[in-house]
């Protein structure tokens, strides 16, 4: 992925998460992941790290965080998680 390093590097870490604090509105998180969401293939063209990234790898799984309740909303209204 990187100019000069042709070998896997191993690391530890997500795929790709939205982090926010607990203190942002539902509004402004909904609208946030919202927007991700539905602009998902412009930012993988723009990003290389995202080029592999599936929209369902985005979703809440065993998170070890909590997931904001503004994101929830959204993945319950997209149909995305029940």
């Amino acid at each position: 992925m990187y100019a000069g390093n042709p070998d896997d590097v191993p690391t530890i870490g997500t795929r790709a998460m939205l982090v926010t604090s607990s203190n942002q509105p539902n509004e402004l998180a909904y609208a946030v992941v919202k927007a991700v969401f539905e602009n998902f293939a412009d930012f993988r063209r723009l990003h290389p790290a995202l080029s592999t990234v599936d929209i369902r790898d985005m979703l809440p799984g065993e998170a070890a965080i909590p997931i904001h309740p503004g994101a929830l909303n959204y993945y319950r209204d997209a149909g995305l998680v029940h």
